[in-house]
């Protein structure tokens, strides 16, 4: 699988390396699709903090266009909406 990670997620949020990114990307603890195609989900970086992502994945890439740390409330609340438990299946 081929990801990357916008360059605009670390120009805005400068505490977030494309390292930090893909590793929360890997172990992803929440996610959920959203009717647009796009996914919402949080992961683990490295340096055990919760980074909020938005991706788009097209057969095996996968773009990621957004990321935060940490998450907020509003994505939490809106993996949960769409996922029912919010937990990844």
């Amino acid at each position: 699988m081929e990801i990357y990670v916008l360059p605009r997620v670390h120009e805005r949020h400068p505490e977030l390396d494309a390292e930090d990114v893909l590793t929360a990307f890997r172990s992803i603890m929440m996610d959920a699709l959203r009717e647009n195609g796009t996914w919402v989900a949080i992961g683990l970086d490295g340096h055990g903090r919760d980074v909020e992502m938005v991706y788009k994945q097209i057969a095996d890439r996968v773009l990621i266009y957004h990321a935060m740390t940490p998450p907020t409330k509003k994505t939490l609340n809106e993996i949960n909406s769409l996922h029912g438990d919010g937990r990844k299946q």
